[in-house]
């Protein structure tokens, strides 16, 4: 009797780098299910699909005959239920399927507000393709000069990385933007004020209208469509398109309605297996049981889920392994404002982490360093406008180096050809300056 395959649902970062670790590694069948798309895309290029810089078949990271050239198949159907006694998963349309080992890559979903009316036409996010496609439509049906109802304005609450995003899309549109923020800058759960005014900078450029210490409480419905908002300072905006983007959680449905132990997310242990026998969870939706120092139990990120993925095949082909994510590091884009960060560098300073800021005079560059304040160790790095060597980075942190020696060696880490030498030893010196004087030597 020929041996059950190894089933993986989920066909995103996690689901996609765990099917191929475990081709390269063994002859076992590889069944991979979605019902998002029939084939992986690129998350993060949605927005140029929209934007018309890419085409949808663009965001597509191999060619539709990789998949059986390496013998892994795709199901496009959704997966309605899972027995783990019996090891089986029931589909929407196809019929029930057995597996050997099991792994959830089930990502996440976007939180809601949880406002009447938020089901309404015109209320959108920004994660999944059919989010796309959604706001597309929407903006195909109105965004025509015959179109009666026009879109000309869209509020969008949320101040983080989707809503940027979606911010960006509709202001290519010709779509009046306004941001709602409940924090008093932008981005305030992950940078301060400095780095805030390099953000809002973008904005103020490119007219984003942004509101901040304030959210959406009411949502203004008429025969099933959006026609505004109310803000929790009484305040009403009229729109006809409301961005809610405030944040992702785990998609743990599947595996908490089978049994298996869910808090946030999907819970695994350091080798990425759940409660349940020959069940693992990565990428989005897994939650570490214990984390690594200056790491999140969840971690919604791109390189995240690649890791894991890669690392869950190590043991599904007989060499386990356990996870470790390393040092963090991510990247983003607020417009033409280019985002890099390494380490470990906290929204604000405290007993355990001081920081020493520089920015130019057009707000359009920055960085942001963080050291010890005791032992004076380097402790991380985010970059705004300026490009880093993540290899220097990473080696700085992993020693642990004086911040003294860190500024004398700066500019070894630039990675930006237009940023010379000379510019990095001027922000050294003004990064310098900051240093108390009466800190250990």
């Amino acid at each position: 009797m020929a041996q059950a395959p190894i089933l993986i649902i989920g066909n995103g970062i996690s689901g996609i780098s765990a099917a191929r670790e475990i081709r390269k590694r063994s002859d076992q069948r590889i069944i991979v299910i979605s019902d998002e798309t029939p084939y992986m895309i690129s998350r993060p290029a949605l927005m140029y699909v929209y934007m018309g810089h890419m085409k949808a078949e663009h965001i597509e990271p191999y060619e539709r005959s990789f998949w059986d050239k390496n013998n892994i198949t795709l199901i496009h159907d959704r997966v309605l239920s899972l027995d783990t006694a019996m090891r089986q998963v029931t589909l929407s349309k196809g019929d029930p399927l057995t597996y050997d080992r099991l792994v959830l890559a089930t990502g996440s979903k976007s939180r809601r507000l949880g406002l009447d009316h938020e089901d309404v036409e015109g209320v959108v996010s920004l994660y999944h393709w059919h989010d796309l496609q959604k706001i597309e439509r929407l903006s195909h049906a109105f965004g025509t000069p015959a179109a009666q109802h026009k879109i000309t304005s869209a509020v969008i609450t949320g101040g983080g990385l989707i809503g940027v995003e979606l911010a960006e899309m509709l202001h290519t549109r010709g779509i009046q933007v306004t941001m709602i923020v409940r924090d008093s800058h932008f981005w305030g759960s992950v940078v301060d004020a400095h780095e805030g005014r390099l953000i809002q900078k973008q904005l103020d450029n490119h007219h984003i209208r942004t509101i901040y210490s304030s959210s959406v409480s009411r949502i203004i419905a008429q025969q099933g469509k959006l026609d505004g908002v109310v803000l929790n300072t009484g305040e009403e905006l009229s729109c006809q398109m409301l961005g809610v983007t405030i944040g992702v959680e785990p998609n743990t449905a599947l595996a908490a309605a089978s049994g298996i132990e869910c808090q946030r997310g999907v819970l695994v242990d350091s080798y990425l297996q759940t409660s349940a026998q020959h069940v693992y969870a990565i990428g989005d939706c897994a939650q570490l049981r214990a984390a690594s120092e200056g790491r999140k139990t969840i971690e919604a990120v791109w390189y995240a889920g690649k890791m894991m993925g890669e690392t869950v095949a190590l043991t599904l082909t007989g060499n386990a392994a356990a996870y470790h994510p390393g040092i963090w590091f991510n990247s983003a884009k607020f417009f033409h404002l280019e985002y890099q960060t390494y380490g470990n560098v906290w929204p604000q300073s405290g007993s355990d982490q001081v920081h020493l800021h520089w920015s130019n005079n057009t707000q359009t560059k920055g960085i942001k360093l963080a050291y010890h304040p005791n032992t004076m160790a380097f402790l991380g790095i985010n970059a705004w406008g300026l490009r880093i060597r993540q290899d220097k980075a990473f080696e700085a942190i992993r020693q642990g180096i004086h911040i003294q020696q860190l500024l004398d060696q700066l500019e070894l880490f630039n990675f930006d050809a237009e940023f010379t030498p000379s510019a990095y030893g001027q922000m050294a010196e003004s990064l310098r300056n900051q240093i108390p004087t009466s800190t250990p030597a």
